[in-house]
């Protein structure tokens, strides 16, 4: 009895400790990453106007996308009785990509085109996201009209700084991503 008692005790000693441990090792590998924005004085940028355009580079992108199918190469899983596990990618990381931005004519809406977009043939940009409020330094643009998705930029008119998020429906699932503009 004292042996299994004895088994027992070490066996819950150790899933704890592995717990723990994997955690503290899990933190321990995450570093802390610093992106140095290009620096512009302050003096020289004007806050957007109507019909402005500005060119704007990507400097950090986030991810987040749901797959509902789970292990997408097995198709056994799909067509198997059993509901296949949903999985999540996530990425964040330096960016590279352009976008271009456009301040409509009468200064309600804001036009926003990638660099990939063009790269296909893209020239249009769509309907203009309106823009909620223009108060002091910032201005913020949302689009929740479309039912499966929202869209929004909130943009430092005194450094030009901006973030793009979308988050909405996607092919496999829910999907999200940000990206840390600055525009000039």
């Amino acid at each position: 009895m004292s042996r299994a008692l004895t088994i027992g005790m070490l066996m819950i000693f150790a899933a704890v400790a592995g717990f723990y441990a994997r955690d503290y090792r899990r933190y321990n590998e995450m570093d802390e990453r610093h992106f140095a924005f290009p620096y512009q004085r302050e003096d020289t940028i004007k806050p957007p106007k109507p019909n402005q355009e500005l060119a704007c580079k990507a400097l950090v992108y986030s991810a987040a996308r749901e797959n509902v199918f789970g292990d997408r190469n097995s198709w056994a899983a799909f067509w198997s009785e059993k509901v296949p596990p949903h999985d999540a990618e996530v990425y964040s990381g330096p960016a590279s990509d352009y976008f271009a931005l456009r301040i409509s004519t009468d200064g309600k809406g804001i036009f926003i085109l990638s660099e990939d977009a063009v790269r296909v043939g893209v020239s249009d940009p769509g309907d203009p996201i309106p823009i909620v409020s223009n108060y002091g330094q910032y201005l913020r643009a949302s689009d929740t009209s479309n039912v499966t998705s929202i869209k929004s930029l909130i943009m430092d008119t005194k450094t030009l700084r901006a973030i793009w998020s979308f988050t909405g429906l996607g092919m496999f699932g829910i999907e999200g991503e940000s990206i840390v503009l600055q525009c000039q």
